[in-house]
Order: C-alpha cells, then structure tokens, then sequence
C-alpha cells in the first residue's frame, strides 16, 4: 500500500455518522467471469483529488482499489470515468474475476484538509452458471440409520433468498414437495437439508431437488434413489469381477507359452546327472601297461 492509500485510511478515521454519506449505484449489480463492470460514484461537488474506490470482503478490513479522477491512467483493470456536468465518478473493472467480489465503497472530499465522506457502499457478485447437485450418505452407512439425511446443494448464485423444494416419489406414485431450511453457505453456495425416513428410502422412493431461480428458469437435480445406489455397488463389484476373470486367462496364456519356449529350446524333460561331484577339467585318465611272460612249467 502506498503513502496516498495510508494518508487516506487516516483520513477516514476520523469520519463520523453525522457526515453527509455519498450515494452509490447500484446498490447491488451481478456479473459472470470475463465481463465488465461499472460501479457509480455520486459526488455534489468536483472531488478534490478524485474519488477513492475500496473493497471489503467477508471480515476483512477496507482494500484500496483504485483513484477515479480526470486524466488518470489505468491500473491494470481497474480504470475511471468521470462525468464532470453530473458529477459522478464511475469505477470500471475489466475482465472481472471471481476475487473480485465484494462490497465497494467510494470515498471523497471537497478541498484538502477536510475529513473524507463515505459512500454508502455497492455490492459486486461475481458467479457462474448455477448448479444443483444432490448429495447421499454412503450405502454401508445407510443399512444402520433410522433416517437418511439428504444436501442439495446449489452453486453460483448471488443470494441465499432463492427458494429450494425437495420432490418425493414413492411406489404409490404420489408425489410430495417439501420446503426444506436453506443455510447459506457464502456469497455463491446454498445447503439444503432433509431427512428421509430409511423405510421410505429402502422401498424404492425417487427423490430430487430443485432451486427457482427466476419466474421462468427452476433448475433440478438428478434423481437419486437407494435402487440407483445398490445398483452402483453391484456394478463396482461386477467390474472387478469381469477384470479377474479377463486376467486370470491371460496368466495362464503366459504360463503356457513359458512352459513351450522351454521345452522348443531342448531345455525340457532333461534330468541332471546324479553324480554332481565338481570334475576337474585338466584331469585326465592313466592307464598302467601289464606285461605278461609264458610259464615253463605249464
């Protein structure tokens, strides 16, 4: 942070609540990743020095962005308009990241020496494309529960107002909608619970959930149901089983085809000689020469 940013913090300190509190539009504005971005700054006056733009996060302290005043050059994204006939100063982020999100205050003041006055602040959403997803307890979990605690949870939106319903269909074909408490789970997430009797999950019930997000789009999840579950672990165990009985002829291919190379090399059925005493490769064998005489006498 710089000197003029931490002169300006000082500044601020000294601001009180009976100071004139400096309107800001909108009060609240969304955008996707990628777009840009125009925040309003209503000043009465020419603001000397400019207007001074910050960013508060969640529990965090004031984050100076950026100086909007004539003739100022850009800081990366960040730049300026001014609009001196109707005195607003507009901050202007391009390229918008979800980081970005946040409340956004604007501060200035009419001459030096003059403690600054706030905006009133504008909050900045940045989100994606909404999803819905539909969370289960493990199926060995669910054999030694009395109920099955369900989570839809819906990502990428900007408030935690949006209505979530829980959709229950049972063998009977009777469907029930159920209102379950929303959480909010930061700036972009919402956490549904609901609980489902196990009897009611073990016969078979299809479930799914489902958020509202405008008069015209609901978004549901993917059905999920204990049917669907078990058949997932069968076919865990089924492509393991297919995977041993693919290996256990591919083992005995190459036992076969060792045993033949072996025997192709004159190597197979041969027997080692019993006498496997070491033999001395320059001993060689002596014979003794007999000489035989004739007997007289005979």
């Amino acid at each position: 942070m710089n000197i003029l940013c931490i002169g300006t913090l000082f500044c601020l300190v000294s601001v009180t609540a009976a100071e004139k509190i400096l309107h800001q539009t909108p009060p609240l504005q969304t955008a996707a990743v990628g777009t840009t971005v125009m925040l309003n700054c209503h000043v009465d006056w020419y603001a000397s020095g400019g207007v001074h733009w910050y960013k508060q996060q969640q529990r965090e302290y004031l984050q100076f962005v950026y100086i909007v005043r004539k003739h100022f050059a850009s800081n990366g994204r960040f730049s300026g308009k001014v609009n001196a006939d109707s005195k607003i100063y507009t901050l202007v982020i391009q390229n918008v990241q979800r980081n970005d999100s946040g409340q956004y205050y604007c501060a200035a003041r009419e001459f030096y020496g003059v403690a600054y006055k706030m905006g009133n602040g504008s909050k900045l959403l940045i989100t994606g494309s909404p999803t819905v997803f539909l969370l289960s307890s493990p199926l060995d979990e669910m054999f030694h529960m009395e109920s099955i605690t369900l989570v839809c949870l819906v990502n990428n939106v900007f408030s935690d107002s949006f209505p979530i319903g829980w959709n229950i269909t049972t063998r009977d074909n009777k469907a029930w909608t159920y209102s379950g408490t929303i959480i909010s789970a930061g700036e972009y997430g919402i956490i549904s619970h609901f609980r489902v009797p196990a009897e009611t999950w073990k016969h078979g019930a299809l479930i799914t959930c489902s958020v509202q997000i405008n008069s015209e789009e609901i978004l549901t999840s993917e059905n999920i149901s204990y049917r669907r579950e078990s058949q997932r672990v069968n076919c865990h165990l089924m492509y393991y089983w297919n995977s041993l009985m693919i290996m256990l002829p591919l083992l005995m291919l190459a036992a076969t085809s060792w045993i033949y190379k072996k025997c192709y090399s004159g190597n197979c059925g041969k027997e080692s000689s019993t006498d496997a005493r070491p033999r001395n490769p320059e001993q060689q064998t002596v014979y003794a020469h007999l000489a035989f005489t004739v007997d007289s006498t005979v």
